[in-house]
């Protein structure tokens, strides 16, 4: 049952008088699941007014005894949290929160403001490049908090604009950083989050029918995404952890490489890895690195359709308001024989 279904179950099966799992058999037994309203002061009792219903799952053996399990549970009420949004003159596919970052494009690589379309995935090569939907907000390529250093002639936006460096404390940074704590902390056994140890993958992880959160904690100083790596989501850096992507990967969505050494390099020496949506850097006094490096034939291309799905896989992983998959809560259970 979807978190989603608890007034559609009370509606559908309680006001019906009919079970969740008509009598069915177990060996010699039979079990029927029923589903009921808990007394949450609404005075409905097919309607869910608190997010709390009662399951009931009974077994019985005909002549020799029953055994009756109730269970009080609960959908997940916690608010949904929403991408930090862009200013007003700015769709960027970079943002670097800190004190300063470092930024580089090589080879015939681009970071690229406008708004791209997703291509069909999986995908390689030239059918990996998404079509310039030419709506870019004005799309800066790299949005910085502190200072910021760039080389190389890979920044593109919509409007020829490169970069724009903002000098303070930029409030949206805030926000990013809180996303990425949250994220970062989820439990990993929500069907919505995969954590990935190790060193690397080459794995078709998921589609963009499916994003989910993807958090990355390993002891591993890098991290890599090669060959025909495909994911679609959030990817979230919970360790101090370099992450590369080389050969024909693809990222569509968000990635947040805010920690300390937890760098990003996007470097082809074959193929041509590419991330459709956003990517957020923190640059630190701990960290003086290179922050981001897109090289060879790499591209970083902003992407509203990417976002979305960003903010899809942020739904269902914390909130009740996406796909309905986040998993309900047992709140108390008793057996009664």
């Amino acid at each position: 049952m979807k978190s989603m279904d608890f007034d559609d179950a009370l509606a559908d099966y309680t006001q019906l008088g009919l079970p969740l799992i008509a009598p069915t058999a177990l060996g010699n037994a039979t079990y029927t699941v029923t589903v009921e309203d808990n007394d949450d002061g609404d005075g409905d009792p097919y309607a869910d007014a608190d997010n709390i219903i009662i399951v009931t799952s009974v077994g019985e053996i005909p002549g020799s005894g029953r055994t009756e399990i109730e269970a009080y549970v609960q959908k997940p009420t916690t608010s949904v949290t929403t991408l930090p949004p862009p200013s007003a003159s700015d769709h960027s596919p970079v943002i670097a929160c800190g004190i300063s970052a470092d930024i580089q494009t090589k080879g015939s690589s681009t970071i690229d403001g406008s708004d791209f379309s997703l291509p069909s995935l999986p995908c390689s090569g030239i059918a990996c490049t998404g079509i310039n939907l030419g709506l870019g907000g004005g799309g800066y390529a790299v949005q910085a908090e502190g200072a910021l250093t760039t080389s190389g002639g890979g920044f593109l936006s919509l409007l020829g604009l490169s970069v724009l460096a903002n000098v303070g404390v930029d409030l949206r940074c805030l926000e990013w950083r809180t996303l990425r704590d949250q994220l970062a902390s989820l439990d990993p056994s929500n069907p919505d989050v995969v954590v990935l140890n190790g060193s690397g993958t080459s794995a078709v992880l998921n589609s963009c029918a499916d994003p989910k959160i993807f958090i990355i904690d390993t002891a591993s100083s890098t991290y890599k995404f090669s060959g025909s790596a495909e994911l679609c989501g959030v990817v979230v850096v919970a360790s101090n952890t370099l992450i590369e992507a080389t050969g024909n990967t693809v990222i569509a969505g968000l990635v947040l490489s805010m920690g300390p050494a937890a760098n990003l390099g996007f470097v082809a020496a074959s193929g041509t890895p590419r991330l459709f949506g956003k990517v957020v850097i923190e640059s630190n006094v701990i960290d003086k690195a290179l922050e981001l490096q897109v090289k060879g034939t790499a591209d970083i291309k902003f992407s509203t359709e990417g976002l979305a799905y960003a903010q899809e896989a942020i739904n269902d992983a914390l909130g009740t308001s996406g796909g309905g998959s986040s998993p309900v809560i047992t709140m108390a259970w008793q057996e009664v024989y």
